[in-house]
């Protein structure tokens, strides 16, 4: 969902693990207030895949604080800062923007694919077409050399 900052935490190497296996072991309960708690559990509850909705609050979560994240770059300073991301969470931001993805994932795609033109797939054979034609040349050189080698 957010490219840029996936390539930054793997540069900064922060293992996000750390962080998001306690928040969906302990479903937040140990990084948020009781009543904010509770409410992500009744979300959780509500939902009727269960707990598909754990790994999008974790997304939200990180998401809330992305702009402090591609600040930082060292690995200390980006575990206080995803440390304190629960203590410093707009709630209810983090729920409409959980939802939000959930809904996203969860849509039927009609068509299965994105759709092309009769161009694009015409453009796209002729590459496939020339690019087999081209080996199948070289392939048929090296059979023939290889023939005359051996006769």
């Amino acid at each position: 969902y957010d490219p840029e900052l996936a390539r930054h935490l793997q540069k900064v190497s922060c293992p996000l693990a750390t962080f998001t296996f306690r928040w969906c072991n302990m479903l937040f309960a140990q990084d948020l207030p009781l009543s904010e708690a509770v409410r992500l559990w009744d979300c959780f509850i509500a939902d009727p895949q269960r707990f598909d909705v754990v790994a999008h609050v974790c997304l939200a979560a990180l998401l809330s604080c992305r702009e402090h994240l591609l600040n930082v770059q060292e690995p200390g300073a980006m575990h206080e800062v995803l440390r304190r991301v629960t203590t410093q969470a707009d709630f209810d931001g983090w729920l409409r923007r959980a939802w939000a993805v959930c809904s996203c994932e969860r849509r039927p795609q009609t068509p299965s694919f994105p759709q092309r033109s009769a161009g694009q797939v015409v453009s796209e054979l002729t590459g496939w077409a020339q690019t087999a034609a081209a080996k199948a040349q070289e392939l048929g050189a090296g059979v023939a050399r290889s023939m005359q080698q051996n006769v």
